[in-house]
C-alpha cells in the first residue's frame, strides 16, 4: 500500500507540470521568475524577487557548511519556501496568471506522500518535504481559487483556465 501511494503521489506530482507548461505556452500563465529559476538556475525582477533570491542564495550557501543530511534537507526546504514567496504573492495579486491545476495536483501529490510516510516509517526527514509541498502548493491553489472567484464569469473564461 505504501509503495502504491508513493508511486501515485509521484505520478500526480509529475502530472502537475503538464497543465502548467501548456498554460505557459498558451500565454495564460505567467510564472514568477525567481521561484522557477531558483528551482532551476537563476533570475530576479522585483524587489521581492531580489530579496527572495538573496535569501535562497544564503540558504544554498549554508548547505556547504553543514554536512548533516537532515540539516541539508531542512535548508533545502527553507530555500524552497523562500523561492515560493514571489509565486504566492503573484497567485494572490494575479490569480489568472498562475495555473490552478499545477498547484492543486502538486498539493495532492504532497498529501499522498504524507499518507505514505505516516503509514510507514515516520521520521522528520521523510515528512519534511511532503508536508512543505502539501502546505505551500495547497496555499497557492487556494489563493488562485479565491482570487479567481472574485472575477466576473466572462473574465474567468478570458484567461483560459476555468475556476
Amino acid at each position: 500500500m505504501i509503495s502504491a501511494l508513493v508511486t501515485i503521489g509521484a505520478l500526480v506530482s509529475a502530472a502537475a507540470s503538464i497543465p502548467y507548461i501548456l498554460a505557459v505556452i498558451r500565454g495564460t500563465v505567467r510564472p514568477r521568475l525567481v521561484s522557477w529559476t531558483v528551482w532551476a538556475v537563476l533570475a530576479g525582477v522585483s524587489r521581492l524577487d531580489i530579496l527572495c533570491l538573496v535569501g535562497a542564495a544564503m540558504g544554498i550557501a549554508s548547505l556547504v557548511v553543514f554536512k548533516n543530511p537532515l540539516i541539508a534537507l531542512g535548508v533545502s526546504v527553507a530555500v524552497d519556501i523562500v523561492a515560493f514567496i514571489p509565486t504566492l504573492v503573484h497567485a494572490w495579486v494575479s490569480p489568472h496568471e498562475e495555473s490552478l491545476a499545477c498547484f492543486a495536483l502538486s498539493a495532492t501529490g504532497g498529501i499522498l506522500a504524507v499518507m505514505a510516510v505516516v503509514m510507514g516509517d515516520i521520521s522528520l526527514a521523510a515528512l519534511l518535504y511532503p508536508v512543505y509541498s502539501m502546505i505551500f502548493n495547497g496555499v497557492a491553489a487556494l489563493l488562485i481559487l479565491s482570487g479567481r472567484t472574485k472575477l466576473l464569469p466572462w473574465q474567468q473564461q478570458r484567461y483560459g483556465e476555468e475556476v
